[in-house]
This record gives structure tokens, C-alpha cells and sequence, in this order.
């Protein structure tokens, strides 16, 4: 019989566990690129960032496993990533857009806010294209 409190499938299970460190891992990549330094801001925004890292990929495994059943794995798979692909597309975009004003602050409020858009857009940007592709 099956615990509903313990997971059915490990491979969701695998996803997550790949998908969000692999986002976190190209965004440090970045930020380094950007000559950012890892500082409570920025680890904010990471902390920011997975949780909706999580959430996106949680929406699309249960996408992905609604219509697995009627389907071989293969197609199910890309069948259910594609229904997702716009509303994921613009929810980072929307994620993005909100993040914009904050590079336009002035003053000590830029001083304190300007290092928090970057490590929180950036690993959401690099989830939706790591997953887009």
C-alpha cells in the first residue's frame, strides 16, 4: 500500500535534485562573471530564487505526471514540458520585470538593493533555458 506522506516515483525525485543545483551553479557562474561576490544580499536572492526554482519545477513534474499515464514516457515528457512552456516562460519574465526598477535606485537604497536582482534572476533565466532546450 502507498504512503501518501513518501514520494510514488524517485524520478522527480532526480529532476529537482539536478535541475535546481545546476540553475544555482550557472547563476554563481554568472554573478563570478558579473564580478559579484557572494555577500548576505546576493545569498538572499538565491534563497529568493529557490524557492521558486521549486516551485516551477514542482508545477511541471505534476503537469508532466497528469498526462504520463496516457502516454509512452518520451512523449508524455515532452508533451507535458511543452503545455508549460509559455506560462513558464512568462512567469520568469514577469520575475525579471519586477527586479528592473530596482537598478534605477539612487543613493544609499541602491546601495543596498542593487546586488539582490542579479543572483535572484539569474537562476531562474537559467532554469527556463536549461529546460527550454
Amino acid at each position: 500500500m502507498h504512503d501518501p506522506d513518501l514520494p510514488g516515483d524517485w524520478r522527480p525525485t532526480i529532476v529537482i535534485s539536478i535541475s535546481i543545483p545546476l540553475s544555482i551553479f550557472v547563476s554563481v557562474l554568472l554573478l563570478s562573471a558579473l564580478g559579484e561576490t557572494i555577500n548576505i544580499m546576493t545569498l538572499g536572492g538565491l534563497a529568493l530564487a529557490v524557492g521558486i526554482l521549486v516551485d516551477d519545477a514542482t508545477v511541471e513534474i505534476e503537469n508532466i505526471e497528469r498526462i504520463l499515464p496516457g502516454q509512452g514516457d518520451e512523449a508524455g515528457i515532452l508533451d507535458g514540458a511543452s503545455q508549460i512552456a509559455v506560462p513558464a516562460f512568462v512567469s520568469t519574465l514577469s520575475i525579471c520585470i519586477v527586479f528592473v526598477p530596482m537598478f534605477f535606485l539612487t543613493g544609499v537604497a541602491r546601495f543596498l538593493f542593487v546586488r539582490w536582482p542579479r543572483p535572484c534572476v539569474s537562476p531562474c533565466s537559467a532554469s527556463y533555458f536549461c529546460r527550454a532546450r
